[in-house]
């Protein structure tokens, strides 16, 4: 019951580490453990769940600025705080997400290297829970897409609540781009940072497909690095397949 816990940490002000350091907490944490690690190391499991709550539990003791509305861009912590905001002054919670922050932090968490194996499971399940609680006290919920709706819908928002608002396109900036003269090349330009969120192996793995099949297609990745590992990882896929006909640009300006 997340009221429940909003006034104990911030109405009534239970310190953080009062509460990780409590006998309750650790008979419940030793349950825990003997249930689901038998085999893990205490201490790897005390430390694990400890860094798990401690940004949840100083989070919920902050101040939130009184406000008509909160309005979160994502799920997650940032939707922690509005669901804050929202219950200590009685005020109503919207959602946006771009992304289904839920699925890209299960991503990240896989293959994460920090996390230990044991553990994976029961991060990816504090993220879904704390994205089911704004899912549920969200009056309005937003995505880019029907096939984000459904997500969204299957992790516990109700239907009637959530509402597609595609990504919009500003006309003047785009509309007198002349068409590119045809000479003879299929060119496809994906417009893409070069970080393991936005998954360009697979884009290379599918071009390497298709120009197999096809002569004259030509592919233009468009787009800054974010993680200089991941780059180098796909500079390296390109050079191992033997892909021809494939740039990768940097950032760019997308009218030029």
């Amino acid at each position: 019951d997340w009221d429940v816990l909003f006034n104990l940490f911030h109405t009534k002000g239970v310190h953080p580490l009062s509460f990780l350091q409590s006998r309750e907490f650790i008979d419940l944490f030793t349950q825990i453990c003997m249930e689901e690690y038998p085999y893990v190391a205490y201490a790897d499991a005390f430390h694990t769940v400890r860094s798990m709550l401690l940004p949840v539990l100083y989070l919920m003791g902050s101040e939130v600025p009184e406000a008509q509305i909160y309005h979160a861009i994502s799920t997650g912590y940032g939707g922690l705080l509005a669901c804050l905001g929202g219950s200590i002054n009685h005020a109503p919670v919207l959602l946006t997400e771009h992304g289904i922050y839920t699925r890209e932090r299960e991503e990240e968490i896989i293959s994460a290297e920090w996390v230990l194996p044991a553990f994976r499971p029961r991060w990816i399940r504090f993220f879904y829970m704390l994205s089911e609680q704004i899912y549920q006290r969200a009056w309005r919920i937003t995505s880019l897409f029907g096939r984000a709706r459904l997500i969204q819908i299957g992790m516990g928002a109700p239907a009637d609540a959530c509402q597609v608002i595609p990504n919009g396109i500003q006309y003047e900036r785009f509309c007198d781009i002349p068409l590119k003269p045809d000479d003879g090349w299929v060119d496809i330009g994906a417009v893409v940072r070069m970080a393991p969120i936005k998954d360009v192996k697979t884009l290379i793995h599918a071009f390497h497909e298709l120009s197999s099949r096809v002569d004259n297609v030509r592919l233009h990745i468009l787009g800054g690095v974010d993680d200089q590992e991941y780059a180098d990882e796909c500079y390296e896929l390109v050079e191992q397949l033997g892909v021809r006909n494939l740039e990768f640009t940097g950032r760019v300006n997308v009218v030029e």
